[in-house]
């Protein structure tokens, strides 16, 4: 009966006790309780019972009554009908949801709120754990009403959704990520997509179409909207100067996903993806060229500065050249972010293919334990693909030839990576480096860039390594630093206009 029951979902610890407080914080609930249960074989989730307060919430508590009797009416002449216009039991988890979310990183958030009466209670007045009824549906599709799909794409749609999340309904206006959706699912969905359409959606898809009618609308549009400029719209919604991140060496901005989640509001997130994922796309390897058909796309949704820029891993070099061409016919870059970027200088190495496929590995998360095995294989990707699967880092669905392309767009990159040469820049640096270093960077605290930043260099130290810190919940750390660096930007531009 401990509150802080520690679990383990998808690899993080979790106590449960921290969501049950966080829950409690809300003044519409009057008691609340935090479980794990097993959703399908090797599938563990979380499910979080709320209770409504009576001095808050008498008419979620009715609403309760309502439900509890089959939509019958109630003592004071509550129906079925008036709780479906306004449904405060509704409400009351869809405000619980956002309390969690602003609160909790993502992979805290319970799959499942289920509103309750009563908490159901032992004979000697403890929580009866096994008393507590199993989570009927997915939470967010429970956080809010349910808008069934209507046409005949959203319903074929809404099965594969239902397939591989494990929901039991899926609405029109529901999210994938929101339904409990992460990277490797998404991987998955496209694949799925393909068989099910007959269509091959880039996984920047699900942030430019969130919702499964959004989706679904896109699917029927046959190829429209498939090729042109890489530019991916993360959170398109805000009045604010809008900020761009350009892709890692990977080229996708799915590692993006959880930074996105903890965007500020009023501000839009744009991201850049690199050319060759999609098929028939040819990737780029001079980071010049890169920065200038990016550039493009920058300025087609902000035509003129200033301008907020940034980019993690190798996306911060593509950035640093972005802001370059910028300030060089004369545009504004109030603020060039670099997060874990090194700044080296080119040494004429040029790793071989070995190298190559190792720090593809690493890319993907294989153990380095792994890498030998790979290297020796006739066709190392397939062996790679193997591992992958084997350490759940991929899905089946992630097929050879994927990976393929994925490689051929990582190996551009990391060449014209390292044959780009940084140069001085007199606008504002801000630098993110990760504080448990994976690989040897120059000793003067900023990356290296000490010796090119000469319009001003702000550090910030973000906790985790170099991948886990774009991840839950050191992602936190790296949004509010972020956010911090922004208002500086933002409090300077008022200054001038006031």
């Amino acid at each position: 009966g401990r509150l802080d029951h520690q679990v383990k979902i998808r690899g993080f610890r979790i106590e449960l006790g921290e969501i049950h407080s966080t829950l409690l914080r809300h003044p519409g609930v009057q008691d609340a309780a935090v479980v794990d249960y097993e959703h399908a074989p090797g599938d563990r989730r979380i499910a979080a019972y709320v209770v409504p307060h009576p001095q808050h919430a008498a008419e979620a508590r009715r609403a309760l009554e309502v439900r509890a009797n089959g939509g019958a009416p109630s003592a004071n002449g509550a129906s079925a009908a008036h709780e479906k216009d306004e449904d405060p039991v509704e409400t009351l988890l869809r405000e619980v949801r956002k309390l969690v979310r602003e609160r909790l990183p993502e992979y805290m958030a319970p799959a499942a709120f289920v509103p309750l009466a009563a908490l159901p209670l032992s004979p000697n007045g403890k929580l009866d754990r096994r008393a507590l009824p199993k989570p009927a549906s997915d939470g967010a599709a429970a956080a809010r009403a349910f808008a069934p799909p209507r046409t005949p794409a959203e319903e074929r749609l809404a099965e594969v959704w239902r397939e591989l999340l494990g929901v039991e309904r899926v609405g029109r206006e529901d999210g994938f990520f929101d339904l409990g959706g992460h990277s490797l699912l998404a991987m998955r969905l496209i694949a799925r997509v393909r068989e099910a359409f007959g269509r091959t959606l880039p996984v920047s898809a699900l942030f430019e179409s969130p919702t499964l009618a959004q989706l679904a609308e896109r699917l029927e549009e046959g190829g429209a909207g498939e090729a042109g400029l890489p530019l991916v719209a993360l959170r398109p919604e805000g009045s604010r100067t809008p900020f761009f991140l350009v892709h890692p060496a990977g080229g996708s901005v799915l590692g993006y996903h959880a930074l996105a989640r903890r965007w500020e509001e009023d501000r839009p997130l744009y991201a850049l993806q690199a050319p060759g994922l999609r098929e028939g796309e040819t990737p780029l390897d001079d980071v010049e060229e890169m920065a200038a058909l990016y550039l493009r796309a920058v300025r087609g949704v902000q035509p003129e500065g200033p301008y907020l820029l940034g980019g993690w891993s190798m996306g911060g070099v593509v950035a640093a050249e972005m802001a370059r061409q910028l300030r060089a016919v004369g545009e504004e870059v109030a603020l060039l972010a670099l997060i874990d970027t090194v700044a080296r200088e080119p040494d004429g190495w040029q790793p071989d293919e070995r190298e190559l496929l190792a720090a593809f590995a690493a890319d993907l998360g294989v153990p380095a334990a792994r890498l030998e095995a790979i290297a020796a294989d006739a066709d190392p990707l397939a062996r790679l693909a193997e591992l992958a699967l084997a350490e759940r880092l991929v899905e089946g669905e992630v097929v050879v030839p994927q990976l393929r392309r994925m490689y051929h767009v990582f190996r551009h990159n990391l060449l014209a990576m390292q044959r780009w040469r940084p140069r001085p820049y007199d606008g504002p640096v801000a630098v993110f480096p990760a504080r448990e270093l994976l690989q040897p960077v120059p000793d003067d605290g900023a990356l290296g860039w000490s010796a090119y930043a000469r319009g001003g260099l702000w550090v910030s130290p973000i906790a985790g390594t170099h991948y886990t810190m774009v991840r839950e919940p050191q992602v936190r750390g790296l949004a509010a630093a972020l956010a911090e660096c922004i208002a500086r930007h933002d409090a300077a531009e008022a200054a001038v206009r006031s």
